[in-house]
């Protein structure tokens, strides 16, 4: 049998042509498919990458917010511990007014200015020593043998009114004073300890 040819192709070139094509085009469609589901496989990942970003990054949000908040109640506890313990705050001086004496400019200067130099040394020497502490009270208590030190006064030529002085001392401010303490050799040291320990123990029970 003679092959046909048709404008000088066989039909057996045509054929042999075709499966090339054929072949070729499989070859590309799996190619495609290949890359279509690589692509896929890759959009997935992104997406699953993405997704666990977005917890992470919601964890790490919470996280900081919680912080945040914990910082915060951080701050008030303290606030508040601080608030306790400076509440109705006071210092309590006291003095053993037989055992150190007033100087001659200090009696001169009258039982009010000894009294208001007096609070206000020991207002700046508290507020260095504890900054925390803005507000407080000062208590001054001195204990002295009233009629023994103003003998002793007068026999140093000093003023002998010292009653005056502590009448003035004592109406300088309602929560200073000079209290007589007797004519014992303790009384004043007695009277020092006893307070002092009563105070301790009170301030323990708040």
């Amino acid at each position: 049998m003679d092959k046909i040819v048709v404008n000088g192709f066989s039909i057996e070139h045509a054929r042999a042509q075709f499966d090339r094509l054929k072949t070729a085009d499989q070859t590309r469609g799996e190619l495609l498919d290949q890359l279509i589901r690589e692509v896929e496989r890759l959009t997935q990942k992104y997406d699953d990458v993405e997704s666990r970003l977005e917890r992470e990054q919601t964890t790490s949000s919470t996280y900081h917010q919680r912080s945040r908040d914990l910082q915060l109640e951080l701050d008030k506890t303290g606030r508040e511990m601080v608030h306790l313990q400076t509440r109705n705050a006071f210092v309590l001086v006291l003095i053993d007014g037989d055992g150190v004496n007033f100087k001659d400019t200090v009696l001169h200067s009258g039982g009010n200015t000894a009294a208001n130099q007096l609070r206000k040394s020991t207002q700046e020497y508290v507020s260095q020593m504890r900054p925390d502490v803005p507000d407080f009270e000062i208590i001054i208590r001195i204990y002295v043998n009233l009629k023994g030190l103003a003998r002793t006064y007068r026999d140093l030529e000093q003023p002998a009114d010292f009653e005056q002085f502590v009448q003035e001392f004592n109406m300088a401010h309602p929560l200073g004073e000079i209290i007589n303490a007797g004519h014992g050799k303790e009384c004043a040291d007695e009277k020092i300890k006893c307070e002092f320990f009563f105070v301790v123990e009170l301030r323990r029970s708040d």
